[in-house]
């Protein structure tokens, strides 16, 4: 017993004695030269340590840091690549002894990491590794080496990371981008023993400014392969230009089951939160396929996004002061090549969706994304008085991209519709329009690759913009002398409005167009330049009904006179032209013919009493 007491005494004696030389005689200081030189040969840069390096033995093996910097891109004037102003971390000593790891304290703070793209390509990180040594084979003779284990059983006491910022400066791009992780904090935490985390982050790019906060109790096993978050609670705050003059505050909650292992995610008790907005549902990842696949599905209820959109340019403000000069030679399509990087299957309803004024409700969407060609697989929803059902499709994998699309409404109120989407109040009336096309390049000049066939008709309504039957009385009146006119509402009643719709070279073409009132038949066809946007239009009017109520007296006598009518010019101010000269020999044709059958009569009539 006194030989067992003698040695624990002579054994504390020597870590007594070692310990104290350690403390005054050891200095780390000293290794930050061969330290800086290490970590030039594998990075290729510069480490500087400005402030002492720290350390302690017992009862907590324990290391400092201050004000340490690592350049950034060799031979450019660019701020350090990361600079951090405090960092440390303490290990319990004793519990090493028994291969079990307790990080008493892992905190770092101050630290900012710069990103930099120049505008030739080369980044903060390219030839980042320096002159790595040649790899040397094994002796054929000597022995594998087996990796030493690790420790049986870990604990991490805390956490804290503050104010950490990731800066992008994008000079090829010219775009610049900031992220700022104000805390992140972890409370003691082990294998299979919940723990609550807090993050805070800020990010910025000028237009867009986002704040968010979050907790939430997170599980780590033993060997790192599998998270477990429970009651994730998120609030988000955005403001800026980008997204208008309400700043949007978003709530966000989830549990969350994450495999390393298998490379499986899966999130459910999904919540989002958006004023009186309110989506739930679950979504789901497998990364372990040949490409990651996502499943969502999410229920919402009324979501109105007025609030956070800007406000719209009105016709004037989008004018420019000069028109720009066109650029020659063709446009570039845009990349889609990140389609084929996922797979994706999301189910989405909504019990109404508000923007710009235009409400649509009872939407819901089935979208499929599979090998880089998106699939809208259906649509369907209420809007404009009329029931939508569409699918479409667009194929990501070839240059320039294909799509092709299948759109119905039924009983649209195509008026609200028009002057929703186009600000243009043309038209009236409720019925029916389709369209099925297909196409190629998502440019403005590959609308001229768009072919598509459809069609619209209309019950009970009118024609916006010009009073058909005034123009042909004031056109009768001319020619009998009389150049009053009479103020009337510009607008031209009709119990029917149908025509073919057909799109090809960059041209809506309406065959085969009628409309149709108890006083006028209009029928002809025409075109509508899609950019920009002009009509060209050859119609011919008949009159069938007596204008007695249209706003005048009647010109009956004009009934079945065919007369040339065109409307030309952009949307916006369209002209109306009617052919008085055709009108006029129409009426002389009409009036000979009345006079050849008055003669015909006569005729017959005599010589009838021979």
């Amino acid at each position: 017993m006194k030989v067992i007491k003698g040695l624990l005494l002579a054994l504390l004696a020597v870590v007594v004695v070692v310990g104290g030389y350690l403390a005054f005689f050891f200095d780390l200081n000293s290794f930050k030269g061969p330290i800086a030189d290490k970590v030039k040969q594998v990075t290729g840069r510069d480490l500087v340590i400005d402030g002492d390096i720290g350390w302690s033995l017992y009862p907590t093996l324990g290391l400092d840091l201050a004000k340490i910097q690592l350049g950034n891109l060799p031979g450019e004037n660019l701020p350090p690549l990361l600079s951090v102003d405090q960092a440390s971390v303490g290990v319990a000593l004793l519990p090493l002894l028994s291969r079990e790891l307790q990080v008493e304290e892992l905190a770092v703070s101050g630290v900012r990491l710069e990103l930099v793209t120049l505008p030739d390509g080369r980044s903060s990180l390219t030839g980042l590794g320096g002159d790595k040594p040649a790899e040397t084979q094994p002796d054929e003779g000597s022995k594998p080496q087996t990796a030493p284990s690790g420790p049986k059983h870990w604990v991490l006491g805390h956490l804290a990371v503050n104010d950490l910022t990731i800066h992008n400066d994008n000079r090829a791009a010219g775009a610049d981008q900031t992220v700022a992780i104000k805390q992140l904090e972890l409370a003691r935490i082990e294998p299979e023993r919940a723990a609550p985390l807090r993050l805070e982050i800020e990010v910025g790019d000028g237009d867009l400014a986002v704040a968010t906060q979050a907790e939430a109790m997170l599980t780590v096993s033993a060997d790192f392969s599998r998270f477990q978050i429970d009651d994730w609670r998120q609030q988000l705050t955005a403001q800026g230009s980008a997204v208008g003059k309400q700043p949007l505050k978003l709530g966000l909650a989830w549990d969350a089951d994450l495999d390393l292992a298998r490379q499986h995610f899966k999130v459910a008790n999904l919540e989002l939160k958006l004023a009186d907005f309110v989506m739930t549902g679950e979504a789901q990842a497998d990364l372990a396929g040949v490409r990651p696949s996502f499943v969502l599905k999410a229920k919402g209820n009324h979501l109105n996004l007025d609030p956070w959109l800007p406000p719209a340019e009105s016709a004037d403000e989008s004018k420019p002061d000069t028109a720009p000069t066109p650029k020659d030679g063709p446009q570039e399509e845009p990349d889609l090549s990140a389609m084929k990087l996922m797979d994706l299957d999301a189910d989405l309803h909504l019990g109404a969706l508000q923007a710009r004024g235009v409400l649509a409700e009872n939407l819901a969407l089935k979208v499929r994304l599979k090998e880089g060609v998106l699939t809208l697989e259906k649509a369907s929803g209420k809007a404009f008085g009329g029931q939508l059902t569409a699918n479409a499709s667009l194929d990501g994998t070839v240059t320039p991209a294909r799509y092709r699309f299948d759109n119905r409404i039924e009983h649209l109120a195509i008026q609200p519709m028009l002057q929703a989407l186009a600000d243009v109040d043309l038209l009236a009336g409720t019925g029916a329009f389709h369209l099925k096309g297909q196409g190629e390049g998502l440019t403005g000049k590959a609308m001229n690759q768009l072919t598509a066939s459809g069609g619209l008709s209309l019950q009970d309504g009118a024609v916006y913009g010009v009073n058909v039957a005034q123009m042909i009385r004031e056109a009768e009146a001319k020619l009998k002398g009389d150049l009053q006119t009479q103020v009337v509402e510009q607008k031209t009643d009709f119990s029917t409005f149908s025509t073919e719709l057909k799109i090809k070279d960059g041209t809506l073409a309406t065959p085969n167009l009628e409309i149709a009132s108890p006083l006028l038949r209009i029928s002809g066809d025409g075109k509508v330049a899609i950019e920009p946007q002009t009509l060209d239009y050859a119609l011919t009017v008949s009159l069938v009904g007596s204008l007695e109520g249209q706003g005048g007296k009647g010109v009956d006598e004009l009934k079945d006179i065919p007369i040339p009518l065109t409307v030309s010019g952009p949307v916006t101010d369209l002209q109306f032209g009617l052919d008085t000269d055709a009108l006029l020999k129409g009426k002389l044709d009409q009036e000979k013919e009345k006079l050849e059958e008055k003669l015909k009569d006569k005729l017959m009539e005599k010589l009838g009493n021979f």
